[in-house]
């Protein structure tokens, strides 16, 4: 298990990869993003199977984020926590996410265990082109908000032709993954979840589903971002008594904050860069 950041408001430092599979609730900054992270594992467990990780490159220009729900049980999940976790640092510098996420497959299916797999998302956020780019891989599909028009809408994923596509981490080895590519503004909101949420009831017995939690999304209206995830985790605890109570619990909260590169670290990022590619190879 990796333990989170205790601290709120904690800023990540380029080349550092942060994240793991334990509680956490808490707010961290990368040079293009303000993200706050909300991880519960069931029954109070110190350690669970949703996995989360967030990373910044070189410069600081890319931001990579990652939320996984691996179905597999104790030091299975660490041992995949900790791959994850490997495979983020080696792609930390690689804009296209594309090598990374075949990467995380191939991992997965080298386990050999076909009970384990995972659904996941995994983002990259690039400062230049202020684009965030979504593969998801059988995962509950991500909201954003736009601040602009005021809507909540769905992160729809396209298939990939010829090829079974976008399915679960560890299935099956050829799987194609496609990506999506949203141009963020300033202000703009994206939220990553775990299936609990998604698979909540509304209260008549019927999953929340992306529809259900858009209303209630729109039923909070504008709210400060740190105070969206605990009162949407409030709102769906409170339409049936099950809800979030047996399973794990992640959330995840994205805003582009429209911080610029600072120029030390664009100056500084080609020697980051080689001195981690030295250590890569030595």
């Amino acid at each position: 298990m990796t333990r989170p950041m205790e601290a709120a408001g904690a800023r990540l430092q380029c080349l550092q990869v942060w994240g793991g599979n334990g509680p956490a609730d808490t707010a961290v900054s990368t040079t293009g993003l303000d993200v706050w992270l909300y991880s519960k594992p069931y029954g109070e467990a110190p350690s669970g199977g949703d996995v989360y990780y967030l990373s910044s490159c070189s410069s600081g220009r890319i931001t990579r984020l990652a939320l996984a729900d691996v179905r597999g049980h104790g030091s299975l999940v660490a041992e995949i926590a900790g791959r994850l976790r490997g495979l983020m640092q080696r792609h930390i510098d690689h804009i296209d996410q594309d090598r990374l996420v075949r990467s995380v497959n191939q991992e997965f299916v080298s386990v050999g265990d076909v009970s384990t797999f995972a659904t996941g998302i995994i983002a990259t956020y690039f400062i230049p082109t202020g684009t965030l780019t979504v593969t998801n891989a059988g995962h509950p599909p991500p909201l954003r908000y736009d601040l602009q028009t005021g809507d909540w809408r769905t992160v729809e994923t396209p298939p990939v032709e010829d090829s079974p596509s976008n399915i679960p981490l560890g299935i099956l080895d050829t799987a194609g993954f496609s990506q999506s590519r949203l141009p963020l503004h300033t202000g703009d909101l994206v939220l990553l979840f775990t299936d609990a949420l998604y698979e909540a009831e509304d209260g008549d017995g019927d999953m929340l589903g992306s529809d259900g939690l858009r209303r209630i999304l729109d039923e909070i209206g504008p709210i400060e971002p740190e105070q969206l995830v605990p009162e949407l985790i409030d709102r769906v605890r409170t339409l049936s008594p099950g809800n979030l109570s047996e399973d794990d619990v992640s959330v995840m909260l994205l805003r582009t904050h429209g911080e610029p590169v600072p120029l030390k670290d664009t100056l500084l990022a080609p020697a980051r860069y080689l001195t981690k590619r030295w250590r890569d190879t030595t």
